[in-house]
């Protein structure tokens, strides 16, 4: 499986989802953590998890993930992508990446304001 946490909102919770669904796959089987985002929190996450971590971490922000993709993920069952708010080209390469995609979303206006713009940009990926 590949899973990308997307939301072209920022403050959603995909950084948290992310990390903890990577925590919990690597528990069962070998998972990877992408973390596409240019900020960087994934990372930030896994230094605080230190030697515990039960996933690999790898830093990758850039808008041709998905040209890399099969050799990053090569000898893992699972790999999970915490994407950016707002950057487009980076998000559409991870959900050229992924077989399933999660857009976490608080019950507010704005998070469900940019709920649409994230559905039609899925939609629009080729793949």
């Amino acid at each position: 499986m590949r899973l990308a946490i997307t939301n072209l909102k920022g403050g959603t919770g995909k950084t948290t989802t992310a990390v903890h669904l990577a925590a919990g796959f690597g528990r069962r089987a070998r998972t990877l953590l992408i973390d596409a985002d240019p900020q960087g929190s994934a990372t930030e996450w896994v230094m605080l998890i230190g030697d515990e971590c039960p996933f690999d971490l790898r830093t990758d922000g850039e808008p041709d993930l998905h040209r890399r993709i099969q050799d990053l993920a090569r000898g893992y069952e699972h790999v999970i992508i915490d994407t950016p708010p707002g950057y487009e080209s980076i998000v559409q390469s991870a959900i050229l990446c992924a077989t399933d995609i999660l857009i976490p979303l608080s019950p507010s206006l704005m998070d469900i304001n940019r709920l649409r713009p994230t559905i039609e940009l899925i939609a629009a990926v080729e793949r």
